[in-house]
């Protein structure tokens, strides 16, 4: 599968709707998390990965198959984030056509919702940098974004995971605040288990790859709830935790540490 990088930067109410507002207006079309701090890149699919108000889209096309796939991702791209709507529209400016993406939800998706919008077209079979709009009306409203390909990033082929995430989103003070002081149920002998390593160093060089849909009996990130990825652990009360992408470990210590009473044991985080 190759992926190009979906730049959806506008969100406009047209008309006989509320008057336009600024892309961050565009949360209230789904749950998205306040106040991340993250970095860009490459999406859990493969796609390259750009704001779109609140939220993240990832725009991947698949050339053997002729389809585009756009993935509705959280803005800290930990999540899908399903939406209140059928379909989206993908116009392409060359060749001068439009492609209806229909959704098809994710296991994971609520009824009646989807973050996952799929559309096929003999014109995606040519490689190529394609430039459009994707639209949509969501929960009532309609949205639109332009959107500009360019040339691989270096991506492969095939839906090959996508590089690896970065190690850390935290700075090196605030990390070592954070993984080398005890509090709630993160303890001093929680940091002695897992040494004096960071999660950036320690993890460095590693990939990280995202899957959404795991099967049952499959563990899953406590933060993200997909599946875990053993290579990404860590101690919290004396037992051992398997992310997703080490940046969830900031969040899962965090949430050790000042909601312990929501952390659930390592086995409750299981696809069933």
């Amino acid at each position: 599968m190759r992926a190009f990088t979906f730049a959806l930067f506008a969100a406009a109410v047209l008309a006989g709707c509320e008057p336009a507002k600024p892309p961050a207006a565009a949360k209230t079309a789904a749950t998205a998390d306040a106040g991340d701090d993250h970095a860009h890149g490459a999406g859990p699919h493969g796609g390259t990965v750009i704001e779109f108000g609140k939220w993240h889209g990832e725009f991947c096309v698949d050339h053997p198959k002729q389809e585009a796939t756009v993935y509705i991702l959280s803005g800290n791209l930990k999540r899908p984030v399903a939406l209140a709507a059928d379909t989206l529209t993908l116009s392409l400016k060359e060749p001068k056509l439009q492609v209806e993406l229909k959704a098809m939800p994710l296991e994971s998706d609520p009824a009646g919702k989807a973050s996952r919008f799929v559309g096929t077209h003999p014109a995606l079979g040519k490689e190529q940098e394609f430039a459009g709009t994707v639209s949509g009306r969501i929960d009532g409203k309609q949205y639109l974004g332009d959107f500009q390909e360019k040339p691989d990033d270096g991506h492969p082929h095939g839906g090959t995971p996508a590089p690896a995430m970065p190690a850390a989103s935290r700075g090196d003070d605030a990390a070592r605040t954070l993984y080398q002081t005890p509090g709630g149920a993160y303890t001093a002998a929680d940091i002695a288990a897992n040494g004096p390593v960071l999660p950036a160093v320690k993890f460095k060089g590693l990939k990280a790859t995202h899957n959404i849909e795991p099967a049952a009996g499959d563990k899953l990130c406590p933060i993200t709830l997909t599946k875990s990825n053993p290579a990404f652990t860590w101690v919290i009360g004396g037992k051992t935790y398997e992310v997703c992408c080490p940046p969830c470990l900031d969040e899962l210590v965090q949430l050790a540490k000042d909601k312990p009473g929501e952390l659930k044991d390592p086995e409750s985080y299981r696809k069933k």
